[in-house]
């Protein structure tokens, strides 16, 4: 027991030690005009140490450090968290549930804390930390549709106002324009790639048609019909795909009986959804069938 221990306390500080190794080389390959390597697929130093370097005691230390992260957790510790699960991604950072769960952490968690004590400046710092955060875990996982559709339900989530206080998402938003980004597109791109990665996946399908009636609403009130009905159509195809995937999966699977009651509730969801988009799409064109060109005097 005593031997492990060690192990692990020379495994954290090797990792440390990385961290600091790693972000001086960051710097001089700036200063040199050297692209960033740790956006390649090649390994970071903290990487390296944690992988190839640490080898066949990487166990101890992973599953030391997931011990600590979930007592983190359930003491609502989240900078002790924080600190632990950086640390596991360079010990594992090809497992995608390790860079969600720290996404998730500074984009929920530490952000409401530091809204909640009056330093919003600081919980959209966090915000946008977990974010870049969750996308290079999704970088460093391109084949993982996972990593990539709970990266595009974060950047939807800053949105809704349903899930966060009015006020957290009014600050959000205005935030996001300031730095002339737009959340909910962006959540779209990455909905797509998931879905091109795993086009079996329903979920992946049922935002890509979401996420485009909501747009198609913007651009309505934005005074541009013609793209709200683009939208609109093009939300179709990826709702009646979901819809195929799940009554598929009905049919052909052993369902618990608990869970019929929820893939029936999804499907009749999806189908609304199409209903929805297809009645708007007719209700515009109508509108716009309506509106008489003015002639000129």
């Amino acid at each position: 027991m005593t031997k492990n221990w060690v192990l692990v306390v020379i495994a954290l500080l090797a990792l440390l030690g990385a961290r600091l190794l790693g972000a001086s080389l960051q710097e001089q390959r700036v200063e040199c005009g050297i692209s960033d390597l740790a956006r390649s697929e090649e390994l970071t130093p903290g990487e390296f140490l944690g992988t190839v370097a640490a080898g066949p005691i990487r166990a101890v230390p992973t599953a030391f450090l997931l011990a600590g992260g979930m007592d983190a957790f359930q003491r609502q510790d989240w900078h002790h968290a924080l600190a632990i699960y950086d640390l596991l991604v360079q010990l594992q950072p090809r497992l995608p549930a390790v860079w969600m769960q720290n996404g998730w952490n500074m984009i929920v968690n530490v952000a409401h804390h530091s809204f909640e004590a009056g330093e919003p400046d600081q919980a959209y710092e966090w915000v946008l930390a977990g974010l870049d955060h969750i996308r290079r875990g999704a970088e460093r996982n391109p084949t993982n549709a996972e990593i990539r559709f709970y990266y595009g339900r974060m950047l939807f989530r800053v949105g809704r106002k349903d899930i966060l206080k009015k006020e957290v998402v009014d600050y959000y938003q205005r935030r996001f324009g300031d730095d002339d980004r737009d959340p909910l597109q962006e959540s779209l791109t990455h909905f797509d790639l998931a879905a091109k990665i795993n086009p079996n996946f329903a979920g992946h399908h049922e935002m890509q048609g979401r996420v485009r009636i909501q747009l198609a609403h913007r651009e309505l009130k934005n005074g541009d019909p013609e793209r709200s009905v683009e939208l609109l159509r093009e939300s179709i195809p990826p709702l009646l795909e979901a819809q195929k995937i799940v009554t598929r999966v009905m049919e052909s699977e052993e369902i618990p009986e608990e869970n019929k009651a929820a893939f029936v509730g999804f499907n009749n969801n999806l189908a609304a959804q199409v209903d929805f988009a297809e009645k708007m799409i007719n209700d515009i064109m109508a509108r716009e069938e309506r509106v008489e060109p003015s002639d000129s005097h």
